[in-house]
């Protein structure tokens, strides 16, 4: 995890955020996400963890790479669903399937077939590694952490186990205990591995940000890079108070008021979070993300007649934005 402020960031989303990418998994979902509709025969279900806030999407893809991507990806599934029907104990098919669900924002769908693989190969270490790796990525951080202790039982030897129950400690759980326990046993599994050394340093640069919080807590900079990291690891209530503390000091980074009210929005505190992405808006008037965030949570309170007043303000902003033909259609024309 970077120093950077996000402003820009999904809120609980299966991949990684690796750039700008768009807040809805439902919506993020995008082509992918039609496509499994058609091949697997299930239907998206909204669900409040399942909406993530404020990030502009990647460039939109060519006509027919995307043809090709759909098309290459119906085969992998159907391949998918072929070796399941001749073998429903196929734990490889079963989280192959897994991490195709997770790359549409189909999360509970991932992870009952994560679950199943762990079910149907209780004694497979590396399926229990990649099980550990996919429900990480889900942010279940309790049941990867589980699963790739368990993987370090059934290898006592194999490094990667180790790993896995460090990554699902220190960036899915935040609980630096679990993450110095599992560093310390990959060191004793492999002392000299170059990944445990880059573990070690993420350890340590984490540990250090939160006593140095607590040493100075005027530290703007590392009060921000500590509302990253927990909210990366979606601890919303400690993200909140974290980005509250610094912009109690300094106010003007529209980015980090995003952030904030993304935290405090996914913490419950929808009306806080509405008047942190007003906020934004008033630092930095062409600040889109706080506008599409406005929609988001005025939705999910089922106020569309704020969400309609929203819409309008992405409009004004960034008329071209993708997503605002979906908005207007789920609020049945909207304004304008």
């Amino acid at each position: 995890m970077s120093s950077r402020t996000k402003g820009r960031r999904p809120a609980p989303s299966p991949a990684p955020a690796a750039g700008r990418r768009e807040p809805f998994a439902w919506l993020a979902g995008g082509v992918v996400l039609g496509l499994l509709v058609g091949v697997i025969g299930t239907t998206a279900v909204l669900r409040p963890e399942a909406l993530g806030l404020s990030s502009p999407g990647p460039p939109q893809a060519a006509a027919s790479p995307a043809v090709s991507a759909e098309q290459a990806l119906a085969a992998r599934v159907e391949r998918l669903r072929e070796r399941l029907a001749a073998n429903p104990r196929d734990a490889g098919a079963l989280l192959e399937l897994g991490e195709v669900f997770a790359q549409a924002g189909r999360l509970d769908q991932a992870a009952a077939h994560g679950e199943r693989a762990l079910e149907v190969a209780p004694d497979d270490a590396e399926v229990h590694v990649r099980a550990a790796r996919l429900l990480r990525s889900l942010h279940r951080p309790e049941e990867a952490l589980a699963a790739a202790r368990r993987a370090m039982e059934l290898d006592r030897q194999a490094l990667a186990p180790a790993l896995a129950a460090f990554d699902a400690a220190l960036h899915g759980a935040g609980d630096m205990a679990a993450a110095r326990e599992a560093l310390d046993e990959a060191r004793r599994r492999a002392p000299d591995d170059a990944a445990v050394a880059r573990a070690g340093a993420e350890l340590e640069r984490i540990e250090g940000l939160i006593a140095r919080a607590e040493a100075d807590p005027r530290d703007y900079d590392t009060l921000v890079q500590l509302g990253n990291y927990w909210y990366d690891t979606h601890r919303w209530e400690q993200a909140a108070d974290a980005y509250g503390r610094a912009l109690a000091i300094r106010g003007d980074d529209a980015n980090v008021i995003t952030d904030y009210g993304t935290s405090l929005f996914n913490a419950g505190r929808h009306d806080e979070a509405l008047a942190q992405f007003e906020r934004a808006l008033f630092v930095d008037p062409q600040h889109w993300q706080a506008a599409y965030n406005g929609i988001v949570v005025s939705l999910n309170r089922g106020d569309t007649t704020a969400a309609r007043l929203w819409l309008d303000r992405l409009r004004q902003i960034r008329p071209d934005h993708p997503e605002i033909p979906r908005f207007a259609a789920q609020l049945g024309g909207g304004a304008g």
